[in-house]
């Protein structure tokens, strides 16, 4: 057993191909359920026991898969063994100090180096959008996944101020 800690990409990529697993088990299931609903509309259900029994195999064959894959990835959050970027202290304190989530937007766009009519091409918004958003004259929250991802903080910093380690610092 490997028991070196993951990196995040190698724990992404995992996740990645558990989502595919579990994507096409569900495609799975679902033409399963479309089979045996034609089964029962068609031919007055004389091959349902058949697909479920085939709906069984698939289940009993996935689901210790699902398990064990959300007890790995329960154990490595548990751990909390993903490796976590360092953050620059003064960095931290001006990003402590910003009370609103106007001033959390602008702190992370200057912070990331971008101008309003950077981010907002960044985000798939107008400048004018932005603008708003820093000023305090919208409180709209749709484009917060974005501005977080563009500027490299949290989302949950950027929505509640509650991270004060939100900035992600490439090495």
């Amino acid at each position: 057993m490997n028991t070196s800690t993951p990196t995040a990409s190698q724990v992404a990529a995992e996740a990645e191909f558990q989502l595919g697993v579990a994507k096409n088990f569900a495609t799975w299931m679902e033409a399963l359920s479309r089979a045996i609903e034609n089964a029962v509309t068609h031919d007055g259900g004389l091959h349902v026991a058949k697909l479920a029994e085939v709906a069984k195999y698939l289940a009993c064959d996935a689901l210790p898969g699902f398990e064990s894959a959300i007890s790995n990835f329960a154990a490595i959050a548990e751990a909390d063994s993903a490796p976590q970027n360092a953050i620059n202290e003064n960095v931290a304190r001006m990003f402590e100090s910003a009370p609103s989530i106007s001033e959390r937007i602008k702190l992370a766009r200057e912070s990331a180096c971008l101008t309003q009519a950077g981010l907002a091409e960044a985000c798939g918004v107008s400048q004018v959008n932005i603008c708003k958003l820093e000023t305090g004259e919208s409180s709209r929250t749709s484009y917060l996944p974005e501005i977080a991802r563009a500027c490299g903080v949290s989302t949950d910093w950027l929505a509640f101020g509650s991270d004060s380690t939100g900035l992600e610092v490439q090495p």
